[in-house]
C-alpha cells in the first residue's frame, strides 16, 4: 500500500457524490476523491468538468454536454509486473484488492467496476477499482437498468458498449503527436471494436479486461509512451455508449487519471485464481492478420503516422524514461472536438 495524499493528485475536485467510503479500511478516502502515491506512481481521481457525452438530443442535434460526476468513484489502483503474461478476472484472485476487501469488510456493500488494462508488451497489468457504496440503488432508475442489463448482453453487444476518452494531461509533444494521429483530439473510442476485450460478472462486481496489444495502433503509441512514462499525466474516463433516446443522456461510467509511472516497481501479483459463480463472456484470441485488416478500416486515415510510430525500438520495462523532452503542462481539455471526431468517424466503427 503506498502513502495517501491528503489532496488528490491533479487537484481532483468532488463535492457532493459517493466516495466508494466503504474501502476506508483499505485506502482512506478524502473529501475530494481517493488519490494516492505508490512506489510505482501517482494515481487519482481526475477532473470531470471538461468531459463530454452525448446530450439527451444527440441523435438528432449531435450536441453534447458537459459528463458531471462519475457513477462510480475511483477507490485503489495498481500496477502490477506480469512477465509478459495475461492475468484474466483479478477480481477472483485470492489475496488481491477485491479479496481483501472482502476479508476486512466480512462482505463488499454495492457495486464495483474493475478496469483491467492488460500491456503484455511493458509486462504490467494496471488495475483501477471503481465502486459505488450504494450500489445501482441511488442511480437514476433508467440507467440502473442500463447497467444491470449488461450482464446478459452478447459479447458483441459488450464490445460495442464501452467508449474511451483519453485526455494527456501532461506529456511530451511527440505523444500528444502520436495520441492525434491514431484517434483524433481526445476522440472517444469504443474500445471492444479496436481490441480484444473480455467480461467478467460477479454478485458485487463487473470486471472488464481489454488486451490493450491486440490493436496495432494502441502499439505504437506504447512504443511512444514508453519511452517518457515517467513524466507522462494521462485521464481516462469510461462511459457507456447511449444508443438510443432512452439510454441519454450519456453518463460516465469510472475514470482515473495516472501520473510518473515507473514500471520498474511494478509490484508482483499476489494469491491465486478460485472457483466463483461468476459469470464470463470472452472470445478467442484474433487472428493477427484480422485484426490488422479490421484496424486498416477502422484507421485508414492515421496508417501512415501509425507505421513510423510502430518503427520505435520498445525500450526495456527497466527503463524510466526521465527525461521529458519537450514535455509540456498544458490542461488539453475534453472539447467538443472530440464529439466532430466521433460524428466523422462513425461509420469506420469508431466513436
Amino acid at each position: 500500500m503506498g502513502r495517501v495524499s491528503s489532496l488528490p493528485y491533479g487537484n481532483t475536485r468532488r463535492s457532493g457524490v459517493d466516495t466508494g467510503t466503504v474501502h476506508s479500511q483499505v485506502v482512506k478516502n478524502c473529501e475530494k476523491g481517493s488519490s494516492s502515491v505508490e512506489n510505482w506512481g501517482n494515481w487519482s481521481a481526475p477532473p470531470m468538468n471538461n468531459v463530454k457525452v452525448r446530450s439527451k438530443e444527440y441523435l438528432t442535434t449531435k450536441i453534447k454536454q458537459q459528463a458531471g460526476d462519475v457513477s462510480f468513484p475511483l477507490s485503489h489502483v495498481d500496477v502490477i509486473s506480469t512477465n509478459s503474461t495475461l492475468i484474466h478476472h483479478i477480481a477472483n484472485r485470492d489475496g488481491e484488492w477485491m479479496s481483501k476487501t472482502r476479508d476486512n469488510l466480512g462482505s463488499v456493500q454495492g457495486y464495483t467496476v474493475i478496469i483491467n488494462l492488460q500491456i503484455r508488451s511493458l509486462g504490467v497489468s494496471v488495475v483501477s477499482y471503481h465502486h459505488r457504496q450504494s450500489g445501482f440503488k441511488s442511480l437514476e432508475p433508467w440507467y440502473a437498468r442500463l447497467l444491470k442489463g449488461l450482464r446478459n448482453s452478447t459479447k458483441s453487444e459488450l464490445d460495442g458498449r464501452f467508449k474511451l476518452i483519453t485526455n494527456l494531461e501532461k506529456g511530451p509533444m511527440l505523444m500528444r503527436g502520436a495520441l492525434k494521429a491514431a484517434v483524433g483530439a481526445n476522440a472517444p473510442v469504443v474500445m471492444g471494436r479496436a481490441v480484444n476485450q473480455r467480461y467478467y460478472f460477479g454478485e458485487d462486481y463487473m470486471e472488464i479486461d481489454v488486451e490493450v496489444d491486440t490493436s496495432m495502433i494502441a502499439r505504437a503509441i506504447l512504443k511512444v509512451a514508453s519511452m517518457f512514462i515517467r513524466s507522462v499525466v494521462v485521464d481516462m474516463v469510461w462511459v457507456v455508449e447511449g444508443k438510443n433516446e432512452t439510454e441519454l443522456p450519456e453518463k460516465a461510467l469510472c475514470a482515473v487519471r495516472l501520473g510518473n509511472i515507473q514500471l520498474s516497481n511494478a509490484r508482483s501479483l499476489e494469491g491465486s485464481s478460485k472457483s466463483t459463480t461468476a459469470q464470463q463472456m470472452t472470445f478467442p484470441q484474433i487472428d493477427t492478420s484480422d485484426q490488422r485488416q479490421r484496424e486498416s478500416v477502422l484507421f485508414a486515415s492515421q496508417a501512415e503516422a501509425v507505421q513510423t510510430m510502430s518503427r520505435i525500438p520498445l525500450p526495456s520495462r527497466g527503463s524510466s524514461g526521465g527525461d521529458d523532452v519537450g514535455a509540456t503542462n498544458q490542461n488539453s481539455s475534453f472539447s467538443e472536438t472530440a464529439g466532430k471526431h466521433e460524428d466523422a468517424t462513425a461509420n469506420r466503427g469508431e466513436d
